[in-house]
């Protein structure tokens, strides 16, 4: 059921410090993996190992509530130690490394991440449980609409999103796939999740003292969501028909991705797997979502481009893959239409997004 003890104790004390956190009263929206984690409850198939928060404290505060929690325990666990280098220059971010107590053979050192900016987006209070982890603390979250969009906006590489230099950038775009297309599933309410992309847009434009625009972003991210749709054993060969500098990041973000995707069994529960073309699946969808908020959809509107029927019988199938040798090649770059009849799923989503 657990492929990894390591993982499962950083993911319990994740959330044992997120409750320290909580009880100290630092005022803070959780949010990231771990907060979809016990959003979603049963239903989530992966651990989350971090914690990721904002706050409006300053760093002063924040730093005397992790003393707090540290002599609670007598100072000799849960001692933190900051991050250094990892975020730009002035930047409002509080990263730290927390040593935990052992729970089997050794402690574990967990990151904690803390914006110094509380977002403005739809929350809830949320129970801080999962199958694996019980408190009767409640804390506050985003809720399932408004963490949808927050993950969204961390898909884009060259705008508001996280880079992808290397296997860990690539790690964590597998882990955001994943997660943007669970919280697709559990019926968000859409209009939460563009008010909170939005709002992330305006946050990371602050942080990195940039303008980038709406359409720019999801255009981003829509390109890295193509390069994650491409057929694993062809992807190579359709990568050629790209000019530079497009083909270079293409190839660049492909391989990435690749050896990232690798790297996620470990986080795995419940004997879920976690292959190439579900990645391609999950990006499909992901572009879909982004092509709504893109093109200023209506809640209905998105839920009905979302969530529409796939197709089962032979001849629906042909029929949208015939839709789909009309588009240009140059625009379709990504998608054999001989191949991708064997993924329905796949070949939904990318004829809704340029057909519908």
């Amino acid at each position: 059921m657990i492929n990894n003890i390591s993982n499962l104790e950083k993911a319990i004390f994740s959330l044992e410090y997120v409750g320290q956190l909580w009880d100290e009263g630092l005022d803070f929206v959780f949010k990231g993996g771990s907060a979809i984690q016990i959003l979603l409850g049963e239903r989530w198939n992966r651990l989350s190992v971090d914690v990721d928060i904002c706050t409006d404290a300053s760093e002063e505060e924040f730093t005397s509530v992790l003393d707090r929690i540290r002599l609670r325990f007598g100072g000799e666990v849960f001692t933190y130690e900051k991050r250094r280098g990892e975020a730009e220059s002035g930047s409002p971010f509080y990263l730290y490394r927390i040593e935990t107590p052992p729970i089997t053979d050794r402690r574990r050192v967990i990151l904690l991440d803390g914006l110094g900016i509380k977002p403005r987006l739809s929350t809830q209070r949320t129970p801080l449980r999962t199958f694996y982890y019980d408190s009767s603390i409640e804390v506050t979250t985003p809720t399932i609409g408004a963490i949808l969009g927050d993950k969204l906006s961390i898909i884009g590489p060259n705008t508001i999103g996280r880079p992808l230099r290397d296997s860990r950038n690539g790690l964590e775009y597998a882990k955001h796939l994943y997660d943007i297309s669970s919280l697709t599933d559990s019926e968000p309410d859409l209009r939460e999740c563009v008010d909170a992309y939005h709002e992330s847009l305006r946050i990371q434009n602050r942080i990195r003292d940039r303008d980038f625009d709406l359409e720019e972003c999801l255009n981003d991210a829509v390109f890295t969501c193509q390069v994650a749709s491409l057929p694993q054993r062809l992807g190579e060969q359709a990568m050629e028909n790209l000019k530079p500098p497009k083909r270079e990041r293409a190839h660049s973000e492909y391989r990435i991705l690749r050896d990232g995707l690798l790297r996620f069994r470990p986080f795995l529960v419940r004997n879920r797997t976690y292959a190439w073309d579900n990645l391609r699946e999950y990006a499909s969808r992901t572009a879909l979502l982004s092509k709504a908020i893109r093109d200023d959809l209506t809640s209905n509107r998105m839920k009905e481009i979302l969530y529409g029927t796939v197709p089962k019988s032979r001849e629906e199938i042909q029929r949208l893959a015939e839709r789909i040798r009309t588009i240009p090649e140059e625009e379709r770059w990504f998608i054999m239409p001989e191949e991708i009849v064997n993924f329905p799923v796949l070949l939904k989503s990318w004829h809704d997004f340029f057909l519908v």
